[in-house]
């Protein structure tokens, strides 16, 4: 456990930032006169295409209120979703793909969210709203207008409904322990491109490219982290979506997302993750997309996913003198060596399989998984070279990883759970006597959780969460045979939403290791955001947080849309 003054008053400091963020909100929630209703989370907004009809879905985080207006002599559709507000980062203009619809422009306005669906004249439309522990809402707009006969007639095979977009973004942090000094200066651009090929097929591509001043501006890093964390560019979404009455087929470079944790990964098991700044990246950049292929049927209440890599990803992580170092599973003062690791080739062979299950049933939606993977963590093999000299080999195993969640709404609180369960999975020792350093034991990670929203204003989020080893061995390295934590999140508006702090404070219950994350995210002139925050780390220098400790930090991010 760490010692000294400055490091005992850390916990004093987040309990009060805590109290004084929970103090705010309550006392904004109970301001009747400036209170505005908080209501749901427009998350995004897609289309897909047939020959026959052509369908939006608004994908909202509970059931909405909303009210339907035709315009324009009935060529626009405005879907205005009261109380509701937008997902950050959800484009404000949503490629279509023919000529049903011809444009989506999602925007607010006096306290709601407003989708505007531009369709061909003299079609037809319905409305319905789907429970799939999000809510759905769907505008299926049924028919062929004359021009896209005619169109078809000329060009069979033009693209159609091509759009670009992307934005530019600052993200500068500064770390707040001894010595203090910048930690991050990157400027990231990142690009998009989605369209329609056919009536049936999509597509979207997508790359970011960022440099770090950091390492320009100081000299606090050594060289071999500035080339791991200096400058980057890839391919991050490379994908087509192929729709076929109740089949979908996503084929490329993708994400699939199959959990909904709250700050940490469990169910969300399928891609590996970069984990060089830990947890504190949004998810969908912690997420490395990867090649697959995600099959997709839904009947009614049913819905199967199957889903083929044949190239497999693995987590990065942070190298020694970064800010997020891996842990070496070694005793203090060891010498510690490292060979390459070893990964699989790409082939069949190594490829990796899994398959989703879900089906809803008077308001539960329950789900079944199971994923034969590569275990994204690398089983570090050992060898005692020399007394206090260990040579490490890491290397990736298979692992059978077999999980279920659900989801119930009720009374307008939302409970949830996950339970993953992993079978094979290799753990390093510290008993110099094992042969090769790791073990092999079966261990399972659950949460259960609760969603729900204070005086129609404040959301909410709590997670009791464990893991259990079985046939736990005392010499594992970091891990104890049940680990117990909880989490807590608040989120609240003001400024019609356009000003939104932010708080979530993840610890242990047996011990103080604890992270937490307070943050004030800020809309303004309509393509602009900018977001502070700040990061404490608290806990034994072998905790889960408290590793962390030296690298507590406030950052600013300014993001411009377009």
């Amino acid at each position: 456990m760490r010692t000294g003054t400055a490091t005992n008053s850390r916990p004093i400091l987040a309990f009060l930032l805590f109290l004084i963020s929970a103090s705010l909100l309550v006392t904004e929630a109970f301001a009747a006169p400036r209170a505005k209703k908080k209501g749901t989370e427009l998350l995004t907004v897609e289309v897909t295409s047939r020959q026959d009809l052509t369908r939006v879905y608004m994908n909202l985080s509970s059931r909405p209120e909303y009210a339907v207006e035709s315009l324009e002599g009935d060529t626009v559709l405005r879907i205005r979703l009261a109380g509701a507000v937008l997902s950050p980062g959800i484009s404000r203009l949503v490629p279509a793909g023919d000529e049903r619809v011809t444009s989506i422009g999602v925007d607010e306005a006096s306290g709601a969210a407003v989708v505007n669906i531009r369709k061909g004249s003299g079609l037809t439309h319905d409305i319905s709203v789907e429970e799939k522990g999000t809510y759905i809402l769907a505008v299926t707009v049924r028919g062929e207008p004359r021009a896209a006969q005619e169109k078809k007639e000329e060009d069979s095979g033009a693209v159609s409904g091509a759009r670009v977009g992307g934005y530019f973004k600052n993200e500068t942090a500064y770390r707040l322990s001894n010595p203090g000094q910048l930690s991050k200066v990157r400027n990231i651009l990142y690009l998009e491109s989605t369209g329609q090929l056919t009536d049936a097929i999509s597509y979207k591509t997508s790359g970011r490219a960022y440099h770090d001043a950091v390492f320009d501006l100081t000299n606090n890093y050594p060289a071999d982290v500035e080339e791991d964390l200096g400058r980057d560019a890839q391919i991050r979404d490379f994908y087509a979506d192929l729709s076929m009455g109740d089949w979908d087929l996503r084929a490329g470079k993708q994400q699939i997302v199959w959990g909904e944790a709250v700050g940490l990964f469990f169910a969300d098991v399928v891609n590996a993750k970069d984990l060089r700044e830990f947890v504190l990246q949004d998810f969908d950049y912690i997420r490395k997309p990867q090649w697959a292929a995600d099959i997709e049927y839904t009947r009614e209440r049913f819905h199967l996913e199957l889903v083929w890599s044949p190239f497999p990803e693995f987590n990065d992580f942070g190298l020694p003198g970064s800010e997020f170092p891996q842990a070496v599973p070694a005793p203090a003062g060891t010498v510690t060596l490292f060979n390459g690791t070893e990964e699989p080739s790409a082939s069949i062979s190594a490829s990796e399989v899994g398959g989703r299950v879900s089906y809803l049933s008077d308001g539960w939606d329950f789900s079944l998984f199971h994923l034969y993977t590569w275990d994204k963590f690398p089983a570090n093999l050992r060898t005692v070279v020399a007394p206090g000299v260990y040579l490490f080999t890491p290397e990736h195993k298979r692992i059978n990883i077999t999980g279920a969640t659900f989801a119930k709404e009720r009374g307008g609180v939302v409970f949830k759970g996950e339970f993953v369960y992993y079978q094979g999975k290799r753990f390093s020792v510290l008993d110099e006597t094992d042969v090769d350093g790791v073990v092999e034991k079966d261990y399972l990670d659950y949460l259960l959780g609760v969603d729900y929203t204070f005086f129609e204003k404040v959301d909410f989020n709590f997670q009791f969460m464990q893991r259990v080893i079985f046939g736990f061995d005392d010499d594992i390295f970091r891990e104890e045979r049940v680990r117990t934590s909880a989490s807590v999140w608040f989120k609240t508006g003001f400024l019609d939403n356009r000003l939104e702090p932010e708080l979530l404070v993840i610890s242990s219950l047996e011990e103080l290791d604890m992270l937490l994350r307070a943050k004030l995210n800020y809309k303004f002139r309509g393509s602009w955001q900018a977001r502070i925050g700040l990061d404490v780390f608290d806990g034994p220098d072998d905790g889960i947080f408290g590793q962390y400790s030296s690298s507590d930090r406030v950052y600013a991010e300014v993001r411009y849309d377009f």
